[in-house]
């Protein structure tokens, strides 16, 4: 049976997890949280839901994807999507991966093509040096390709908008708390009682059960056994969108370069858009995404 935590301060207000930030990942560990029995708050800086899965506005157009978002071929996760959660999860249509054999001279594949994965192995591994590493790498993926089975890429057929409006009804039904606007001014882990300390702009909250997403910024940490200085990496992600306007029908809707020294994936999101339905409107929204990539969720329990 837990010991009551005696408060040193009433106007604290207790809960047992707060989680730091709105995204996907924060969501649902939120709902499972208040699923067992937990009393639960999340807060989040920004002034609106979603952490980095939040769409934006370019040019008049909305709903428009922030970034490159896929799933990873996670059999046991895509299935949860799929019968847990319900979401419309299908396989990426339209994905190829580009391959340039001579200046802008480019060859292409179905991304879930085995031929693809032969070439990309065999020609364009960072082992493949010379003639000698092509053939041991050439052995080695038909070899891959005989034992793993094909993979795929996976997304919902609603992008990014139809994540975020089904979180957002979910955690209203479960009546989890959600305050935006919320930046953390103090942390203090009570590592006797093992609570924590939390001051938000003028609140200040008491929680047993920490959760941090991807992006959440933290102050310095005080402790009882002393100041925690945490050292922030910062992995660079650089992308940006590109609008463009013509009568030119496109096969591709995600476009991987696998050998670009600069560009790693180019999706069409405009189907995801505000502008999706809309026939006169002949405006094209591309992501494009350079090299280097980072996501992770902590958890802090006391």
């Amino acid at each position: 049976m837990e010991q009551k935590v005696n408060l040193t301060n009433s106007k604290e207000k207790v809960v047992d997890c707060l989680c730091i930030g709105t995204s996907i990942i924060v969501s649902l560990e939120a709902i499972h949280q208040k699923k067992l029995g937990k009393e639960v708050l999340m807060v989040d800086s920004s002034d609106s839901f979603g952490g980095a899965w939040k769409t934006i506005e370019i040019d008049g157009i909305k709903d428009v994807e922030n970034a490159i978002h896929y799933f990873t071929p996670d059999e046991k996760g895509i299935n949860y999507l799929k019968k847990d959660l319900k979401w419309p999860i299908e396989n990426s249509k339209r994905k190829y991966q580009y391959f340039r054999v001579y200046k802008n001279f480019y060859i292409r594949f179905l991304y879930d093509a085995l031929s693809a994965r032969l070439i990309r192995d065999t020609f364009f591994s960072e082992e493949t040096k010379n003639i000698k590493d092509v053939i041991k790498s050439l052995f080695k993926s038909i070899n891959r390709i005989i034992r793993e089975p094909r993979k795929s890429s996976y997304y919902t057929a609603e992008g990014a908008t139809g994540i975020i409006h089904f979180l957002k009804s979910l955690l209203k039904n479960y009546q989890v708390e959600i305050e935006l606007n919320s930046k953390i001014n103090e942390l203090y882990f009570d590592l006797h009682n093992k609570v924590v300390h939390c001051t938000f702009d003028t609140k200040k909250i008491l929680c047993k059960s920490l959760i941090l997403g991807h992006g959440a910024r933290l102050p310095k940490i005080s402790t009882t056994n002393g100041d925690i200085v945490l050292e922030e990496k910062f992995h660079p992600r650089p992308a940006y969108h590109l609008i463009v306007e013509d009568n030119i029908v496109t096969d591709s809707h995600e476009v991987i370069f696998t050998n670009d020294s600069l560009i790693k994936y180019v999706h069409d999101v405009t189907r995801f858009s505000s502008i999706k339905d809309n026939p006169e409107d002949k405006r094209k929204v591309f992501v494009f995404a350079l090299h280097g990539w980072s996501t992770s969720l902590k958890v802090f329990e006391l």
